[in-house]
């Protein structure tokens, strides 16, 4: 089994140092879709990688639904194709809203996620990609 934190970008040297020597491995909670040029608060899969993080999460249920950007399935796939071509690894997050849920879509849905975020990796690449089946929904709650 692999463990790995994730955390935010100002962390991630700091971890890593921390770190070093185990069998933890860090990994980035997102990155920018560019390698380069003039994008205020945009880190780079290259920036990621020279601290030595092992893994960037793409997809997460924030960064899907709006709460703070609401990026598309091709801006995922964008992603996904940068962190694998890097040589790091994906944790791929997919998962419904509640309206999903309860309207029984979760399954497309997820589908949907995984068809369009995944396009173009190989069988091979997938060795280095991890689904992360992520509620974006209260899990407590009754309904």
């Amino acid at each position: 089994m692999d463990v790995a934190v994730c955390c935010p970008y100002p962390f991630l040297a700091t971890v890593a140092e921390l770190t070093k020597g185990s069998k933890v491995s860090v990994g980035a909670e997102d990155c920018f879709t560019e390698d380069k040029g003039a994008f205020t608060g945009g880190v780079s899969v290259a920036q990621i990688k020279s601290v030595g993080c092992k893994y960037v999460v793409i997809g997460h249920s924030e960064r899907r639904h709006g709460n703070i950007a609401s990026e598309s399935d091709a801006t995922f796939n964008l992603k996904t194709r940068k962190v694998l071509d890097a040589g790091l690894e994906v944790v791929f997050c997919i998962g419904e809203t509640k309206e999903e849920y309860e309207a029984k879509l979760n399954k497309a849905v997820c589908a949907l996620q995984l068809s369009k975020g995944l396009a173009g990796v190989s069988k091979e690449e997938m060795k280095r990609v991890t689904i992360a089946y992520e509620v974006a929904r209260p899990l407590l709650s009754t309904y």
